[in-house]
């Protein structure tokens, strides 16, 4: 009798915890099928705000750190007053900038406000997961500064070059930011 009982026991267990881990491995698989379609939304989402804030001319190139090239050192910014503001009317330019070929280079300011940006170019890679922005300007006599960002739309990653036929190429790594 208790053979039989100890038996019986045994076969519901074999048929009945078999249905148990399946519905409880359906259920687990949902959820994370559930927390991955949430988070493609929300990378959507963020990528169509980044579109947008391109699209209307009206955000700020924050950044986060400096080289000169070739090879110069990589420098963190830690100045949150550094940015660039790009509006429908003007560019206001404030960032560090290392001048110069050769040594002694100087670490000088570029504080200038660009009133009208003619050559202002926005253009989406043919995939969509890039922008690149260019525009050039005389900032300081007759030398023209070519200015290039390049913005990951998924990430919100941008890099800025600025180049000059008086100056070695600065890069600058930083992130976008809508302006209010």
């Amino acid at each position: 009798m208790k053979r039989s009982v100890i038996l019986l026991i045994a076969a519901i267990g074999i048929f009945c915890l078999p249905a148990a881990a399946q519905t409880e491995g359906a259920a687990q698989e949902t959820r994370h099928e559930q927390r991955r379609r949430e988070k493609e939304e929300k990378t959507r989402q963020y990528c169509m705000f980044m579109d947008s804030l391109i699209r209307t001319h009206v955000y700020s190139f924050r950044p986060q750190s400096m080289q000169m090239q070739p090879a110069g050192r990589n420098q963190y910014i830690n100045n949150p007053a550094f940015r660039m503001d790009v509006r429908d009317e003007y560019i206001d330019v404030y960032l560090p900038f290392i001048g110069g070929f050769l040594p002694p280079y100087r670490t000088t300011t570029i504080n200038y406000t660009l009133p009208y940006v003619p050559e202002y170019r926005a253009e989406q890679s043919s995939d969509g997961q890039e922008w690149t922005i260019t525009f050039s300007s005389n900032l300081f006599g007759s030398d023209t500064y070519h200015f290039k960002l390049t913005v990951t739309t998924c990430t919100g990653d941008a890099m800025l070059e600025i180049t000059s036929s008086m100056n070695n190429t600065n890069t600058y790594n930083g992130y976008l930011s809508k302006l209010y």
